[in-house]
């Protein structure tokens, strides 16, 4: 993805997911075990793939209109 775009990693607390998460009715990757453990394997798993990322925004501290304008200032810089 970076050789042709910029990736963001919008990166959220696992108490922060779980939230976010747990009312949604269709969550196929989260059945099975609690959503915090299930969410906890998945970062893990995930975790350098993600960190791989153009850059990184520790997003639950921001409003989502700061997020995204934030997000939008990091990409003009890197292009």
């Amino acid at each position: 993805i970076t050789q042709t775009g910029v990736s963001i990693y919008l990166n959220i607390p696992l108490q922060e997911l779980a939230l976010r998460t747990i009312n949604k009715t269709h969550r196929p990757l989260l059945e099975g075990a609690s959503v915090e453990d299930r969410l906890a394997a998945l970062l893990k798993e995930r975790e350098a793939i993600y960190k791989k990322a153009s850059f990184e925004i520790q997003a639950c501290r921001r409003h989502f209109s700061k997020c995204s304008t934030h997000c939008i200032f990091r990409t003009q810089i890197l292009l």
